[in-house]
């Protein structure tokens, strides 16, 4: 729950791209949850990486048949990504599962990803606001 007179993230990057870059309410509705659910492609990067470096660093072979199972869990736990800091480690447990990787490695990767995790999020945002600027200069439904 929030504290009294914050604003929860989503609701923020709406006041941001209204107040800021001056985009209408009705395109940043429109573009920001879109590009939410669009940019989770770097988490399921990010999480077929890790799942490759801790069957490595593990010496766990996954051959083809393994790889094919952390590729469609990673592929389908990316989808359910929140928006929270180290969610995708978390929602790594399945493609673990599936590839009889030790939960432990998880462990590892908690130790760096938070920086990496920054860097994700700053881009995603970034990179969601300015979309929602040029279809807002392309449709010209900036404010005046």
């Amino acid at each position: 729950m929030n504290a009294p007179g914050a604003t929860s993230g989503p609701e923020l990057m709406l006041d941001a791209a209204e107040s800021d870059l001056r985009v209408s309410r009705t395109v940043a509705g429109f573009v920001l949850p879109l590009g939410a659910s669009v940019g989770r492609a770097g988490s399921a990067v990010f999480q077929a990486v890790a799942v490759l470096f801790v069957a490595r660093l593990y010496g766990v072979p996954l051959g083809l048949a393994g790889t094919f199972q952390a590729g469609a869990a990673v592929f389908l736990a990316s989808l359910t990504v929140a928006s929270v800091p180290s969610a995708s480690i978390v929602s790594l447990v399945p493609a673990f599962a599936a590839t009889g990787l030790p939960l432990a490695g998880l462990q590892l990767l908690l130790g760096f990803d938070r920086v990496p995790d920054m860097f994700r999020t700053m881009t995603n945002v970034f990179g969601t606001l300015t979309a929602a600027t040029v279809v807002a200069a392309v449709e010209e439904a900036k404010l005046e």
